[in-house]
């Protein structure tokens, strides 16, 4: 990540309060906090948009990130794949959620077409990329914006992931 303002020069670690330059140790204490603040995140409500988005964001990253709950400021790219430009992040991330908001927050779907929409959103969300560090949020605001209670395949009450999404595949 060269000339990267997110990032430690010569690293592809993040800037973060804690001043870790490990990558393996910055996930670690990411893990760590964003499940406390995750926690907390439950118990309070997020207006259903894109600046409730942010404050979600802001929200689970404050300990870590300063720039938790902004937009990011550089265009980036991942894989060859290139993530929305600057320009256009604040007009996609409103077309996304008013998309949710007419399909009813996704409530009362049957549970396929709930995950179809939710990874149809998911996706939507990974390719604009508003922030340096998105997913944990994503994830997190979906299931509080569709009500949903967090089930397996198999029904059973433990996550909150589809069959075959494992987290670091969806980590970005």
């Amino acid at each position: 990540m060269a000339d990267d303002p997110y990032t430690y020069p010569g690293t592809d670690t993040l800037r973060n309060k804690l001043g870790i330059t490990d990558d393996k140790t910055l996930t670690e204490a990411e893990r760590r906090l964003t499940l406390a603040r995750g926690a907390e995140a439950a118990r309070l409500t997020f207006s259903p948009d894109a600046e409730g988005y942010r404050a979600l964001h802001r929200h689970l990253f404050q300990d870590l990130y300063e720039w938790a709950g902004q937009d990011r400021t550089v265009n980036i790219a991942k894989g060859g794949s290139r993530f929305a430009a600057v320009p256009y992040i604040a007009r996609e991330m409103d077309k996304l959620f008013a998309d949710i908001s007419a399909k009813n927050g996704f409530r009362g779907l049957p549970r396929d077409e709930f995950f179809d929409r939710l990874g149809n959103h998911i996706n939507e969300m990974n390719a604009v990329h508003p922030s340096a560090k998105a997913m944990a949020a994503r994830c997190v605001t979906m299931r509080r914006r569709s009500h949903a209670k967090p089930v397996t395949p198999s029904g059973s009450r433990r996550s909150t992931r589809p069959h075959g999404w494992r987290r670091r595949g969806m980590d970005s």
